[in-house]
């Protein structure tokens, strides 16, 4: 049973210090965190320390101040290229989406391979947007503001022809072109010549009737859409659009601010999506979009979490299986919160812009059984978690997720493509059939690798700590090793059996290997 969002307590927890004007903060599938300075750095935070050399530094090409910097960044979905999207104002004062390589660092960008993949001009200095996401279906979307003064006096927001005041929708990952532009556009956008037969709209387009919005983000296990939309001089709202949604909704600025009107000589609010959340400059004055929570808290599982920048206030936001919402004041903090952010696993921070701290969002955990279980999923796409003691858990079929939380436990993912997390203590990690993505946590952890089953990725080897077990007939003499990217491919001939992430070949050696003979199964995953 989940918790009653007007119970919910929250608490922020010191997570690190020492930024300068932080305004985004992400992950690149891996235990890293990754903060946009509003100068034009991104820094690093690895192990709850803030490494002293930015993964990135643009600031002689960043116009920074007020509404405008390095406002937005995105890591790839396809964790192979380590390529990062950006989103930011150029000297001129317009907006530039870009994106850089990894350098042969992997602490570090390659700053000469900028390619800047659409620049956006921008007739004022505020209402910039800023926000960059993936969805599951691997477009990028841009949210941009209306392009600024008070009032979208060149009413941007409603203009089809205008990329402001929209929500875009873009491919940037499957190397395709659109004539001269260096993207494609989605076949499956909605204003394409199908249905705008007098190409009034930018096919770029995938939403429209935006101010300002700050922060948008997808649910990671729906897919679903959230985004924060920054108001005039009265309202803050939440946009929803759902993953099943064609594209094409208009969330009525300049007509409406929030669900009130604004510019409205009609009075008509027919073909506008009102907000799921809103409320009045009383409560806060700069709404932040945050994140649907998916980490391993049963407490806050589901709950959308947002705040505001100018009061600090953070709420929950939920969806009642009735379609209703449930919306709750959870935290009145003394932040100026300038976005949230989610690590590898779910978890959630926020930022403070004043101060430069990154805090983490955490709840009291309900109580739940610490003995040690045997968790074992369907022939379909399972969310298994573990307890606090020694578990085992079995994917089977499905697209699964494994969470092993507390002790030493025994993860198998079975076909399929699968994510799998050891958490706190010793674990075992085996992805089975398919290509899935292992990460161990903390601890010592072991990873299976067994040839024929798919191509696996580990996220977080550690040498000297962590170990991979070779299965059946599997020798060390057999394996092929081979530098791809800043990571390492481990083959048997054509065979892929793993991509190590973040650890080159020279660094691995006989030691970082046990070879095994035992089949694994469930029955004998402890063995």
């Amino acid at each position: 049973m989940s918790t009653v969002l007007n119970q919910l307590q929250i608490s922020l927890d010191l997570a690190v210090s020492g930024l300068k004007n932080p305004v985004a903060v992400t992950n690149a599938g891996d235990e890293r965190l990754f903060v946009a300075e509003q100068s034009g750095k991104v820094r690093i935070v690895q192990n709850g320390q803030l490494l002293a050399t930015p993964y990135l530094e643009i600031t002689n090409r960043v116009k920074s101040g007020g509404e405008q910097g390095l406002l937005g960044m995105a890591f790839s979905p396809n964790p192979q290229t380590g390529d990062l999207y950006v989103n930011y104002t150029n000297l001129n004062g317009d907006t530039v989406i870009a994106r850089y390589s990894v350098s042969g660092d992997p602490n570090r960008a390659e700053l000469s391979s900028e390619e800047i993949l659409l620049t956006i001009p921008q007739p004022f200095a505020n209402h910039n947007g800023g926000s960059l996401a993936f969805g599951k279906d691997g477009f990028l979307y841009i949210g941009t503001g209306d392009g600024g003064s008070g009032g979208d006096p060149q009413n941007n927001a409603q203009n089809p022809g205008s990329l402001l005041g929209k929500l875009l929708r873009i491919d940037v990952e499957s190397g395709a072109t659109t004539g001269r532009l260096p993207y494609a556009i989605p076949s499956s956008n909605p204003f394409l010549a199908a249905t705008d037969p007098t190409d009034q709209y930018r096919d770029e387009i995938w939403g429209l009737g935006l101010r300002n919005p700050w922060r948008l983000s997808f649910d990671r296990q729906t897919g679903d859409l959230y985004l924060g939309d920054v108001g005039q001089n009265a309202v803050e709202e939440v946009n929803f659009q759902a993953a099943t949604s064609l594209g094409g909704e208009n969330y009525g600025w300049r007509r409406l601010e929030g669900s009130q009107p604004f510019n409205n000589p009609s009075g008509s609010t027919a073909g506008l999506v009102l907000p799921v959340a809103e409320y009045d400059h009383s409560q806060g004055q700069s709404v932040t979009g945050g994140f649907v929570y998916r980490g391993d808290n049963p407490a806050l599982q589901g709950v959308y979490l947002y705040g505001d920048f100018v009061t600090g206030r953070i709420w929950g936001l939920r969806q009642s299986g009735d379609g209703t919402w449930e919306n709750a004041l959870l935290l009145d903090s003394p932040y100026n919160i300038s976005t949230f952010g989610e690590d590898q696993t779910g978890g959630l921070y926020l930022a403070d812009y004043a101060s430069g701290q990154i805090y983490r969002i955490s709840a009291p955990i309900p109580p739940s059984d610490p003995s040690n279980s045997t968790i074992t999923g369907t022939a379909g796409r399972d969310r298994l978690r573990g307890t606090a003691g020694d578990d085992i858990i079995a994917g089977l079929a499905g697209h699964d997720l494994l969470l092993g939380r507390g002790g030493s436990d025994q993860l198998l993912g079975g076909a399929g493509r699968d994510q799998l997390f050891g958490g706190a203590g010793t674990d075992r990690l085996m992805g089975g059939e398919g290509s899935d993505q292992l990460t161990g946590g903390g601890g010592s952890d072991i990873f299976r690798l067994e040839a024929g089953s798919g191509r696996d990725q580990i996220l977080d080897f550690r040498n000297g700590q962590d170990q991979l077990q070779l299965l059946g007939r599997l020798q060390f003499e057999d394996l092929q090793f081979s530098r791809l990217g800043s990571s390492t491919l481990i083959r048997v001939g054509s065979d892929r059996l793993a991509v190590i992430s973040r650890v080159r070949p020279a660094q691995l050696d006989r030691s970082d290997f046990v070879e095994v003979t035992t089949a694994v199964t469930t029955e004998t995953m402890t063995a």
